[in-house]
């Protein structure tokens, strides 16, 4: 399997061009104004890499890549971005009033967090569609480098199921417990694959 992952991983990457930024209405979300979309990071857990290990190991003690994805960023516009109080506060990035004492710090903390939740919640069914992104699926037994290529091709083929309409029922993801993974990758993997052939260019 792992002889043409690597190829087949190349092929979607060079092929799907979907990583790209879309207009929204992301004032409907959190009522901020000039808020262009939202930037957070996630962990994905990789093997001990053979060299730099120690640049690796992430806040949470396993070796992890750290990506960060901005969601719903409009091209060549002029705004802000909504960051978490890990990120500086910077002219282009808002974050949350770290102590709110006044109503209005509350309430701009409360749309804050309505806004930046879609970064969020876009990683988490990113990393339930693709379990091997998720730490309780493993992690990546590869190099960084080949590691990063398939998390870039897990974020556009997501993006392809999103653009085709492939309903992903996080609901019913998220009532399965872990172990029940492997069972229902092997009843719904045939069904998932045949769907993401079908959108994909000629390889």
């Amino acid at each position: 399997m792992s002889r043409y992952l690597h190829g087949v991983v190349l092929a979607i990457n060079n092929r799907v061009d979907n990583i790209r930024s879309t207009a929204t209405a992301f004032y409907r979300l959190s009522r901020i104004p000039r808020v262009l979309g939202a930037i957070d990071c996630t962990l994905i857990p990789i093997t001990t890499p053979t060299t730099h290990e120690a640049s690796y190991v992430c806040r949470k003690g396993y070796r992890a890549l750290n990506v960060q994805a901005v969601d719903y960023l409009e091209a060549n516009a002029v705004g802000v971005l909504l960051g978490d109080s890990g990120y500086a506060l910077r002219n282009y990035l808002l974050t949350p009033i770290l102590r709110p004492t006044a109503n209005a710090q509350v309430a701009y903390n409360d749309a804050h967090a309505r806004g930046r939740v879609v970064v969020k919640r876009a990683f988490g069914v990113l990393k339930s569609r693709f379990r091997c992104l998720h730490r309780y699926g493993g992690c990546l037994m590869f190099s960084p480098a080949k590691c990063q290529q398939i998390v870039i091709c897990c974020m556009k083929l997501h993006n392809l199921c999103i653009d085709n309409g492939l309903d992903f029922n996080e609901q019913m993801i998220n009532q399965i417990p872990f172990n029940q993974w492997l069972k229902l990758d092997l009843l719904t993997t045939k069904h998932a694959e045949m769907q993401l052939c079908s959108l994909l260019p000629d390889l």
